[in-house]
């Protein structure tokens, strides 16, 4: 699960800085790999005992993006392109079984 994982945020990441690149009005969209590792930090800090199976360890990383990186965003729009098309892509390819 650490690979699928490990694949998924990079790819995440990739998509990131591809669809919401850096304008003139939103200057503060700067995504950088402190931002996966604050991601991996807050799922490292978790404890493994409190997980049933992956669907709730994808709910914790999903929970860090929304810290990380979702929090940053300005516009609704922006948002929603981050949870339903970025996110939810990502989740669907490598764990199925815990999209939302």
């Amino acid at each position: 699960m650490s690979t699928d994982l490990s694949d998924m945020t990079i790819d995440l990441f990739d998509n990131i800085t591809k669809k919401l690149s850096r304008t003139p009005i939103k200057f503060h969209y700067i995504f950088n790999l402190n931002d996966v590792n604050k991601i991996y930090q807050g799922v490292m800090q978790s404890d493994q005992q409190k997980f049933e199976g992956p669907k709730d360890f994808v709910r914790l990383w999903r929970h860090e993006l929304k810290k990380v990186i979702e929090d940053r965003l300005m516009t609704q729009e922006d948002r929603d392109l981050f949870a339903k098309d970025i996110t939810s892509e990502a989740i669907k390819k490598k764990f199925p079984e815990s999209a939302e």
